[in-house]
């Protein structure tokens, strides 16, 4: 169902905020959603050249091929960069065949 707003209706929402309603009641006041309401001011800020703001939270959790650390090869004894919590050889060591193993 699409909502079609007036000027009246948007300005009254504003004004209705502006005194500290909260969306909901706004809604209600207009005989509108919650939603109806949000989605209006969204619009509108966007319209206006307002950026919105990409949520972070914190680090990424795709570990694979990122290095987080350093550490000591098993079977060479260099360091090397670990990228992932379970490296404990280095790429060179991984292409040998004692760390792929002779079944």
């Amino acid at each position: 169902m699409k909502i079609v707003w007036t000027e009246e209706q948007f300005t009254k929402a504003k004004e209705l905020k502006a005194k500290g309603l909260s969306f909901t009641k706004v809604g209600k006041e207009l005989g509108m959603t919650k939603n109806a309401v949000i989605g209006k001011f969204h619009r509108q800020k966007k319209k206006e050249g307002h950026k919105v703001k990409k949520r972070t939270r914190g680090p990424s959790h795709n570990y694979y091929f990122k290095t987080i650390g350093s550490g000591i090869c098993n079977l060479c004894q260099k360091k090397f960069n670990i990228e992932s919590k379970f490296d404990r050889f280095c790429k060179p060591c991984k292409t040998t065949s004692m760390y792929i193993g002779s079944h």
